[in-house]
């Protein structure tokens, strides 16, 4: 749910990576004859992997934690209010 509230993190992540990103690297790939897709997924990916797993990550731990909060004070309210108490053994 919270995913796309993140999304700026992860875009901001992978934005900078591609930034300081060297070029002679895609253009050394394209002058051995690769293609673009071949550039791509030999040259730009492995070199913005790190960036763009680490906003993953980051979006999975904010994520889990709000989930958990949201699981907690709601375990501790009945679901309504006309509900019989329960008991704590």
């Amino acid at each position: 749910m919270f995913g796309l509230y993140y999304a700026p993190y992860v875009y901001m992540f992978t934005a900078s990576a591609l930034r300081n990103m060297d070029p002679s690297l895609e253009e050394a790939a394209e002058i051995s004859g690769a293609s673009a897709f071949g550039t791509l997924f030999s040259v730009t990916f492995p070199l913005i992997m790190p960036a763009i797993v680490s906003g993953m990550l980051l979006v999975v731990h904010r994520d889990a934690r709000q989930s958990m909060a949201f699981r907690r004070c709601s375990a501790r309210r009945p679901t309504s209010p006309f509900s019989p108490p329960t008991s704590s053994n």
